[in-house]
């Protein structure tokens, strides 16, 4: 009995050493792995994080995926990090998206151009963490809004609001109007600009806006009805175009 229990003992014992064992050459292969990728499949890749092509974004964090090797921009946007090939570079600056780029043996010098999140408070808080200056942003915003509008396509500002103002009719007879859903008097009294959109330019109401061109356009929103009126008074009943230029 005595001998049976030895056994037992000496099973259970030498058992549990082959495990012990087992998990120590799996640690090994692992850590030899680990080497292996250290001193054999590293790419050294140096890079420039900018924003609206053409800023940089400082103090931007770069993390390699697989190792958790982190980097930072300088104040040029540039970074330096040492990842294994087929690793993931994540780029993060507060206030941007995400964005990730594989590493490969065959390229070691990466661009990347992030994306603000739009909104006030995204910028504030990519000017409050250091990645740009404030003066930079705004610039950037509005020459990005100058850049996508395609204003510059049309020949006379005409052209310009009939293409715009959907559901409006615009005459160009001898000055330019707007009138909402096909309203047109021509007698006086109608209203206070004789049945006619009032033009608002810059926040100051406008007789007349035939001297401006469409390349001076910045944007331009049409006011309907109560909605002019509310803020305009008699002069939005028969709705408001607001025009803001460049």
């Amino acid at each position: 009995m005595k001998n049976s229990n030895s056994k037992l003992i000496f099973t259970a014992f030498f058992s549990f050493a082959v495990l012990l064992s087992t998990h120590a050459q799996q640690q090994a292969i692992k850590s030899r792995s680990n080497r292996m990728i250290g001193t054999s499949d590293l790419v050294e890749i140096k890079g420039t994080v900018k924003a609206f092509d053409n800023y940089y974004v400082m103090n931007a964090e770069v993390t390699a995926k697989k190792t958790g090797t982190k980097a930072y921009t300088d104040s040029f946007g540039r970074f330096e990090i040492t990842a294994p090939h087929g690793d993931v570079l994540i780029f993060k600056a507060n206030g941007f998206e995400k964005d990730r780029r594989k590493v490969s043996a065959e390229k070691d010098e990466i661009s990347v151009n992030m994306n603000l999140i739009p909104g006030e408070k995204n910028e504030k808080i990519a000017v409050a963490y250091g990645h740009m200056y404030e003066e930079d942003i705004a610039y950037a915003i509005e020459h990005s809004r100058n850049t996508n509008n395609d204003y510059l396509k049309y020949s006379n500002l005409a052209e310009l609001l009939r293409a715009e103002l959907a559901g409006a009719r615009v005459t160009d007879q001898s000055s330019i109007q707007v009138f909402i859903r096909g309203r047109e008097f021509s007698s006086i009294g109608m209203s206070e600009n004789n049945g006619a959109a009032t033009f608002v330019l810059n926040g100051m109401i406008m007789s007349s806006i035939d001297f401006l061109n469409p390349q001076d356009v910045s944007s331009i929103t049409l006011l309907k009805d109560a909605g002019g009126a509310g803020i305009y008074g008699s002069w939005g009943t028969n709705g408001v175009v607001l025009i803001n230029t460049k």
